[in-house]
């Protein structure tokens, strides 16, 4: 990597495209362990954002994100609902987050750019729909890149509480 000049040039790789976030990714987890868990997040108004609704039940309770037999039709993919996707606020202005990451060729990250802009969507309003499913929760876990208003707001839920957050 550190022979390479980045000047703009194309160069030959591997490409791997997969959901993740660590709040998708801890909620994926959860739900192979075989219980239920509620995701709270923003997607964009696009193509990414309407794959990671179809990789989540109809409840936006996550299921198998790797069922890529559900999500190769766009036509299919273009019927997904709002009202079918408890927790997740669709954002009509912004990308889906993404990340890319450069690894050299023993794997380790090089480079990441991320564009994580639609996060700062989750804020009071979105936390304070779901208010009564988080204060019943028996754990928290929350990614740390959220707005710092709304990492204190669902802090301050979860000590009123006495809610274990992580």
């Amino acid at each position: 990597m550190e022979r390479e000049k980045l000047n703009g040039s194309t160069y030959d790789g591997t490409v791997h495209t997969s959901f993740g976030g660590v709040g998708r990714n801890i909620a994926d987890s959860i739900n192979r362990l075989g219980t239920d868990c509620l995701l709270i997040t923003a997607v964009g108004h696009d193509l990414q954002g309407r794959m990671i609704a179809e990789s989540i039940s109809k409840k936006f309770r996550v299921k198998n994100p790797y069922d890529y037999n559900k999500i190769t039709k766009i036509d299919k993919l273009s019927t997904i609902r709002e009202s079918e996707t408890e927790g997740v606020q669709f954002v009509s202005n912004q990308s889906t987050s993404s990340c890319l990451v450069l690894l050299d060729e023993q794997g380790d990250c090089r480079l990441i750019v991320g564009d994580l802009i639609v996060n700062q969507s989750i804020d009071r309003s979105l936390i304070m729909k779901y208010e009564s499913e988080i204060v019943r929760a028996p754990i928290i876990i929350i990614d740390a890149n959220l707005p710092m208003e709304t990492l204190n707001l669902i802090l301050k839920l979860a000590g009123e509480h006495k809610i274990p957050s992580k």
